[in-house]
């Protein structure tokens, strides 16, 4: 499957967290993805535009209650595990930061 580079960037944060729920905070415009981990077990991702929207129209991510709330679906875990079996999360890792929440959240 055909994916950019900002798309991977998603699927490897929530991949990565198979425990938490991925929400779109509010978009922040940078060459590298910004996300936060909050208290209420999410990855507040504060990325520019919806990508997982449109991932999820594609059926890699399931929409989940609530706004901009998303899962990886079960073809979105496939993926996941091929990048993590190519070792793709050495490029993917690069180009996301993890940040203070209270920091973006200003």
């Amino acid at each position: 499957m055909k994916l950019t580079d900002r798309q991977k960037q998603y699927i490897w944060l929530a991949g990565s967290h198979p425990d938490r729920v991925l929400v779109q905070g509010a978009g922040r415009k940078s060459l590298r993805l910004l996300y936060s981990l909050d208290r209420e077990g999410e990855i507040v991702v504060f990325g520019y535009s919806n990508p997982a929207y449109f991932l999820s129209q594609r059926g890699l991510f399931l929409r989940l209650r609530g706004r901009h709330r998303y899962r990886l679906a079960a073809p979105g875990e496939r993926e996941f595990r091929k990048m993590l079996a190519s070792g793709d999360g050495l490029v993917l890792n690069a180009a996301i930061e993890k940040v203070d929440l209270s920091e973006e959240s200003t």
